[in-house]
């Protein structure tokens, strides 16, 4: 499976803004029906911890789960909407510093 250009160029300035992340990508399982479930997991590099996991369709983008921490998602919602929720709410917090 290819991401859409949109989908890796957003965790890219999502790891701009919160500068310890890294991210990977990898198909978890295929459901039942035979749709690939995809995982984004964003790893702090500084405390060597998972930050994040994002949990989707990769058919549709469609967000399963959203772990991410301080933040509680509305369900459900398309990845590359969520990605942008996620990077206004990183541009929240550091501002509020």
């Amino acid at each position: 499976m290819v991401l859409p250009e949109v989908i890796i160029h957003l965790l890219i300035k999502l790891c701009s803004i919160r500068k310890q992340l890294s991210w990977q990508i990898y198909c978890n399982y295929v459901d039942a029906a035979g749709r690939s479930i995809f995982h984004i997991v964003l790893n702090d590099t500084v405390r060597n911890t998972r930050f994040a996991k994002l949990t989707f369709y990769a058919d549709t983008l469609e967000v399963l789960q959203c772990q991410y921490v301080g933040y509680k998602p509305s369900m459900p919602v398309e990845l590359t909407d969520l990605l942008l929720e996620l990077i206004h709410f990183e541009i929240e917090q550091t501002s509020t510093f």
